[in-house]
């Protein structure tokens, strides 16, 4: 539909329509979307004053140039005056709502959001026109000096230069799943793992980190501080075991119930020697995890890694090379 209100609005040469996503709470300090040559700009409000809830509810952003409003999914607020010629706001399109065009509706409503985006109407009047771009400059400077601090830690780098305002990717020399867990130990989530959000390859290895206004630098210090003694120390056990036990299969699917698996790979390269090798690190890095009593998601990756190589040198398979 969008396709063809831009055919209709523009010169006949079927000029494509350009959407964007954008985060809201940055808009105090970039360019506008429209402004960029965006048509139609979508967005979500959970940055609004609202909190995270664990996935949600939240609410969702839509705007449009004004030849595209009435190809537009949902109802459309505009702005009026009252007998008394006060400003107000009324409902003045709602003809794509399923109870009213039923089979021709091109948007099925069912749920409320009302209340989260009540809120972030009244953030945004906290804030004010000043107060958006006050945040907006405070995230990308503390963002900028996130970034600089761990990236100059050993066995860190930046995954882009790119400007950021309150999100940036970091490649760690290391497993990112172990790293986080000896992060939580401490007490801090560093941030995500940028390989099991997209499933792409090369992004393994990466760690998305997001500072935002209630960051303080003490708070980044500790950041650096503790990514910095996480990624020495899994640096350290793979130096000192000289094995690669295999692959994170959590890091791989994402899938909740893969968490703390191992998948080994034997091929015709490995002996019976490295696969008792593979046996005794994966069994000694058990038995001191377990002595310095480590659990959650490490420990349980290192109990799967363990499972998976005496698995592989069981007594059977012993047999079975000898």
């Amino acid at each position: 539909a969008l396709s063809a209100a831009a055919k209709a609005a523009g010169d006949g040469a079927g000029a494509p329509v350009v959407v964007a996503q954008v985060d809201p709470i940055t808009l105090g300090v970039v360019r506008s979307p429209g402004e960029c040559g965006v048509d139609v700009a979508v967005g979500e409000g959970q940055p609004l004053g609202n909190r995270l809830d664990f996935g949600g509810p939240s609410f969702g952003l839509f705007a449009a140039r004004e030849e595209y409003l009435r190809r537009m999914p949902g109802r459309i607020a505009g702005e009026t005056t009252d007998v008394d010629g006060r400003r107000g706001f009324v409902l003045t399109l709602q003809t794509r709502e399923q109870h009213i065009r039923r089979e021709k509706a091109t948007s099925n409503i069912c749920t409320a959001q009302a209340l989260n985006a009540l809120g972030g109407v009244v953030y945004l009047s906290w804030l004010g026109r000043s107060g958006i771009v006050e945040i907006g400059e405070l995230m990308a400077a503390r963002a900028h000096y996130a970034r600089e601090t761990l990236a100059a830690l050993p066995g860190i780098e930046q995954l882009h230069s790119g400007p950021v305002v309150r999100e940036f990717a970091l490649r760690l020399d290391g497993d990112v799943a172990a790293i986080r867990e000896r992060c939580a130990a401490a007490g801090l989530n560093p941030g995500a793992d940028l390989h099991a959000l997209t499933g792409r390859a090369e992004d393994r290895g990466g760690l998305l980190v997001a500072i935002t206004e209630r960051r303080s630098r003490e708070d980044i210090d500790r950041l650096a501080e503790v990514l910095g003694e996480a990624v020495a120390a899994e640096r350290r056990r793979c130096a000192a075991e000289g094995v690669n036990p295999g692959v994170d299969v959590h890091a791989l699917s994402g899938r909740e119930h893969d968490r703390g698996v191992l998948l080994v790979a034997i091929t015709e390269k490995r002996s019976r020697a490295e696969i008792d090798k593979l046996v005794d690190v994966l069994g000694r890095a058990l038995a001191a995890e377990r002595s310095g009593g480590g659990d959650g998601a490490e420990g349980g990756a290192t109990a799967g890694a363990a499972g998976a190589g005496n698995g592989v040198g069981s007594h059977a398979e012993r047999a079975a090379l000898a």
